[in-house]
């Protein structure tokens, strides 16, 4: 029985090798030539923000595509745009400095894709993920393409002292950039991305005589998920071999929206004066792929109170196994599993259940 549960395992994260070769969504390029590539994008988890991407074009030729050779790109499906400029990315370092000539640990000068949050004819805000997971904000207003700068950094004195520094320059900046706009009286916003959006947006509304919105990002959400289980567990045949309870699901941003937690609560309806078990899981996983239908793994913390009757003393022997395990399944739509649990158990002492298969319909839903 574990085997087939392994193989079935093995054969999901093989399937998702191969398909994660074929996670292109549909987009268009643009060149810096000004041609128009259309066809699919291999949209990524982006953590941090490309220097160039993948790119299948109508009769399926793939090729890869660097930054420095793209004005911009677009994945329709997500209403994700994406547009190239050259910018010096400036790593502050992260340990105390002495001296202020080491502020920089690094300094990455190239053409990077930086994701759209406005664009107008007045001015246009950007984000950029760099390669230690921070967002900063770009601004471009006319021909001139900036940094936001914002950032802290701490001071070693000579008695071996650190202070903290914060640069919030950006401050000034959004004062100089906007200051045409007489009419425009909103205080300076906080370093984030929603509240940069809605300051810059009432500072192209000053000009709507001449100015129109071009792109206006989506904001991003979790989307939140309830549901039913229903699991078969034959871990304890022939007792609890049909089993319900609830879960509960939260999925994360569109950047990583194939991630998810979970909570499960197992066997909530118990019938008193019988063998049973209650379970409590917390689970970690990922799907694979970008369609309908998707594999997924996750790895789970399990709380498994199982509860043995005694006829004669007419009482519970109670016993809590806590252990790991390993997960497995193909999901539709993110709201119907199929779901393999207790694949494999780790460092659980003996007692430790077998494998489940579960099904979970989450019809409730919360999010955009």
């Amino acid at each position: 029985m574990h085997t087939k549960f392994a193989f079935l395992f093995a054969f999901l994260l093989s399937f998702h090798f191969l398909s994660a070769q074929n996670k292109y969504l549909t987009g268009n390029v643009i060149t810096k030539k000004n041609d128009t590539l259309q066809g699919s994008i291999l949209f990524k988890d982006w953590t941090s923000s490309p220097k160039y991407i993948s790119f299948k074009n109508q009769q399926g030729a793939e090729s890869t595509l660097d930054a420095k050779d793209v004005k911009s790109f677009t994945i329709n499906e997500l209403n994700l745009h994406y547009e190239s400029h050259f910018a010096k990315i400036n790593y502050v370092s992260l340990v105390p400095i002495s001296d202020i000539s080491f502020l920089y640990s690094k300094i990455d000068s190239s053409y990077f894709f930086f994701k759209v949050l406005i664009s107008s004819s007045k001015i246009n805000l950007y984000s950029y993920s760099d390669s230690s997971k921070n967002e900063r904000y770009f601004i471009k207003k006319e021909n001139d393409f900036n940094e936001l700068v914002n950032y802290t950094f701490y001071r070693k004195s000579t008695e071996n002292k650190v202070y903290e520094f914060k640069n919030q320059q950006y401050r000034k900046q959004l004062e100089d950039l906007c200051k045409d706009a007489s009419q425009l009286k909103a205080a300076i916003p906080a370093y984030e991305e929603g509240h940069l959006k809605r300051y810059l947006t009432k500072y192209n509304a000053c000009f709507l005589e001449n100015n129109n919105i071009d792109f206006n990002s989506k904001k991003e959400y979790l989307h939140f998920r309830l549901g039913l289980n229903y699991g078969i567990d034959q871990s304890y045949s022939p007792l609890n071999l049909h089993n319900f309870g609830v879960s509960a699901m939260l999925n994360l941003k569109k950047s990583h929206h194939n991630n998810f937690v979970k909570l499960q609560f197992e066997n909530l309806y118990l019938t008193k004066g019988t063998s049973n078990f209650q379970e409590v899981i917390v689970a970690f996983g990922r799907y694979f792929g970008g369609k309908k239908i998707q594999p997924y793994v996750s790895a789970s913390t399990n709380l498994f109170l199982y509860q043995n009757y005694d006829l004669f003393a007419q009482q519970y022997y109670r016993e809590l196994v806590t252990f790991y395990s390993l997960n497995a399944g193909v999901a539709y739509k993110k709201n119907i599993h199929i779901e393999f649990s207790r694949i494999l158990t780790l460092h659980g002492k003996s007692g430790a259940p077998g494998p489940q298969l579960t099904l979970i319909i989450m019809p409730i839903f919360f999010g955009k």
